[in-house]
């Protein structure tokens, strides 16, 4: 069964609902509930869609994201990537959190006499918290895709890399297993773990 619809048909025999009825609830017809089902998805679903889905099945957007992502071909299944392309990834997710929060954080409490100026500076800060967002939301949806869902995992995969930026260590030399349903979905390597310890650590790329 296919990522989405897994979310789909969770609520539907939790709540003993009709498929037709999620999709009246989530704005769409039952026939594109249904192609998520039966058909090669080629098109990513609506935004729209998948955020009612996920607020309907309490599901967070990023893992409904994630899921239409690796149905329509835009995501690898998680067991598909190696462990470096995986730290790789995770450390973007890293750097979407700063972007985002130093986006926030644009004063734009500006004193100008043009007014002109004023308001196309607002819309450009506005644009660029906008930009932010959605680039922390996409890059997070692919971490979480990383790690099958498991966003304990991804805050402490999250934390891991930002001490080994601390230390000066490269993240591609994290340990990743992607085993579904481990209670650990990633690990320190052994020579990660002695290289931190020592003196001389292995710069960034």
């Amino acid at each position: 069964m296919r990522r989405l619809i897994r979310i789909v048909q969770a609520h539907m025999d939790q709540y003993g609902v009709s498929e037709a009825e999620v999709a009246r609830r989530i704005g769409t017809t039952p026939q594109t509930v249904n192609t998520w089902r039966n058909s090669d998805m080629k098109q990513l679903p609506r935004q729209d869609y998948l955020r009612a889905l996920a607020d309907l099945t309490q599901t967070d957007y990023p893992t409904v994201l994630a899921a239409a992502l690796t149905d329509t071909g835009y995501l690898v299944d998680p067991a598909g990537l190696d462990a470096n392309h995986a730290a790789v990834l995770a450390a973007l997710a890293v750097d979407a959190d700063d972007l985002k929060a130093a986006a926030a954080d644009v004063d734009t409490g500006v004193d100008l006499d043009d007014q002109a100026t004023v308001a196309n500076l607002l819309a450009a800060v506005d644009n660029l918290v906008a930009e932010a967002d959605a680039v922390a939301e996409a890059i997070h949806a692919a971490a979480v895709a990383l790690v099958a869902g498991d966003e304990a995992a991804l805050r402490q995969l999250k934390r891991t890399i930002r001490r080994y930026r601390r230390e000066n260590a490269d993240p591609r030399r994290l340990d990743i297993s992607f085993t579904r349903g481990s209670d650990q979905a990633w690990s320190d390597t052994a020579s990660d773990r002695s290289s931190s310890a020592g003196s001389s650590a292995v710069p960034d790329p």
